[in-house]
């Protein structure tokens, strides 16, 4: 996996957002929630995090380095050396939307609330070191 150190930075993210910092943004940058994929450019989500696109997520920018700025994808490939899908070849492009990643995918994209969206930050912030630690005990091994 090339991304671990992103990875654990975007833990620490996840878990410093606070609901005011997620309140001033609504109030400040009048965003909004956006439930749709064109719309995550511009949301709460993807303002604090980079959550939402390969164009903005840090663990894709890591991984791919100047191919992704370039917007030329192997399809098969793109998340082989991500945390979300380390060796493996999905025929989905996005390893960090299938699978058991889904759930707390799925949850940030669809938060209404700022409750909601810290909520889930601190979920997916679990998930993503679940993914590490197992990682981590498998190198051990």
């Amino acid at each position: 996996m090339n991304n671990t150190k992103e990875a654990q930075k975007l833990i620490k993210k996840y878990n410093s957002i606070t609901l005011e910092e997620i309140e001033e943004l609504i109030t400040s940058r009048n965003l909004m929630f956006i439930k749709t994929l064109t719309g995550l450019l511009s949301s709460i989500q993807n303002k604090l995090t980079g959550f939402g696109t390969s164009i903005t997520c840090t663990l894709c920018q890591c991984t791919l380095g100047e191919v992704i700025q370039e917007s030329i994808f192997d399809e098969f490939n793109i998340c082989k050396d991500c945390i979300y899908g380390p060796g493996k070849k999905y025929s989905h492009r996005y390893s960090c939307v299938v699978g058991s990643n889904r759930l707390t995918y799925d949850a940030i994209a669809e938060a209404i609330t700022p409750e909601q969206l810290l909520k889930t930050y601190k979920n997916r912030a679990k998930h993503i070191q679940n993914i590490l630690n197992k990682w981590k005990q498998n190198q051990q091994q």
